[in-house]
């Protein structure tokens, strides 16, 4: 039952630390921004499974110049599910760090047994990169067991992984800003 709002995180050290770690049930983050901190190995927003099922939700927030990942979920525990329900959120230039296979704007990854679910809505995920090349920068999962989209709709991304009904693939940063620097 924890809840954050209105923080921003910024200019952080290296050393694979994250800007928020989210590393217990229940937690409520609004109206935050995350940005250029860390390093090649250091995600904006990461929940982090550890003990038991755990539901999360991200709100009305931002995350941009991320060294791997803006949003990224991990759920390593072989029998634990993870809900992460992000709302109405931005990631934008995110990815390309060490860790290929989870870079980019919304990213999940799981071992087998784990099941992982990440609900999107509003999502505005563009002009991330695409660490290991494999055409998700914007909306990446991976992982054994694949994590899924879950309840998604209405998401934006510049390439073609937008999940759910009324979402909009193809669409370049530099149309969605009014100013991208």
């Amino acid at each position: 039952y924890t809840r954050i709002e209105w923080l921003e995180v910024t200019g952080w050290p290296g050393g694979s630390d994250d800007g928020v770690l989210i590393d217990a049930d229940l937690a409520l983050l609004t109206y935050m921004i995350v940005h250029d901190g860390g390093d090649g190995d250091s995600d904006g927003f990461r929940l982090k499974e550890n003990n038991g099922n755990w539901t999360a939700t991200v709100r009305n927030s931002i995350a941009y110049n991320m060294g791997r990942a803006c949003f990224h979920a991990e759920n390593w525990q072989g029998t634990a599910t993870l809900v992460w329900n992000l709302e109405n959120v931005t990631a934008y230039n995110c990815g390309g760090g060490t860790n290929s296979s989870r870079t980019g704007g919304i990213s999940a990854s799981q071992v087998a047994g784990s099941t992982t679910i990440i609900n999107a809505t509003n999502v505005l995920s563009v002009g991330n990169i695409d660490g290991d090349g494999d055409g998700d920068a914007d909306f990446n999962v991976g992982g054994s067991g694949t994590p899924s989209w879950g309840s998604s709709s209405f998401n934006i991304s510049t390439d073609t992984t937008a999940p759910g009904a009324g979402s909009q693939t193809g669409r370049l940063a530099a149309n969605q800003f009014v100013n991208i620097t």
